[in-house]
């Protein structure tokens, strides 16, 4: 894939940023999961046996990820960094949208200990089912693409990423980098 090829021309010293939604569905340290994701875990550890340094910021598709603290620094909302004399202001742009109610009242029952602990207790296919099922209903309910939910749609979370990227520059930011959407 395009992000092992990344990683792969990663050196000693690098700072690679990794912002949410890498994987389709990764909850937790699911066995299931870290076999078919095995290459890119293998790649990141031995990545940082080498020097390179990354971070992950969690996204709406891959959560619970402490697990991944001995390889990465893992983050449920964003990060700073200091590079080169600037600023950096790191996050997966999920929280952008403080309107967006439902949302917010979905990550945090997705974020709780209770979810945290179900995604431990289950079989992991049982839980590759729920993340299968969930992944489903959301890309029937809504489109992918911005484009392809209507110029409104795009304007609004538009003026949103702006507003809310012009007020991290003005607490001292350089640089912001978002994701999500």
């Amino acid at each position: 894939s395009k992000l092992i090829d990344l990683i792969h021309k990663t050196e000693p010293g690098d700072v690679f940023y990794l912002g949410g939604d890498i994987f389709d569905f990764l909850v937790g340290d699911q066995p299931v999961l870290r076999h078919e994701y095995s290459q890119f875990f293998s790649l990141i550890v031995d990545k940082k046996k080498s020097g390179v340094r990354f971070l992950y910021v969690e996204g709406n598709h891959d959560f619970h990820l402490d697990f991944l603290a001995d390889e990465i620094e893992v983050s449920s909302e964003s990060f700073s960094l200091d590079f080169g004399g600037k600023r950096f202001y790191l996050a997966h742009g999920d929280l952008v949208d403080q309107e967006d109610k439902k949302y917010l009242m979905l990550r945090s029952i997705f974020r709780s200990a209770i979810i945290r602990f179900t995604a431990r207790a289950l079989p992991d296919r049982a839980v590759l089912w729920v993340g299968d099922k969930a992944s489903e209903a959301s890309r029937n309910r809504n489109p992918r693409l911005l484009d392809e939910r209507g110029p409104e749609s795009l304007e609004r979370i538009r003026k949103k990423f702006r507003r809310f990227s012009e007020d991290k520059i003005k607490e001292g930011f350089h640089f912001v980098v978002l994701g999500h959407c």
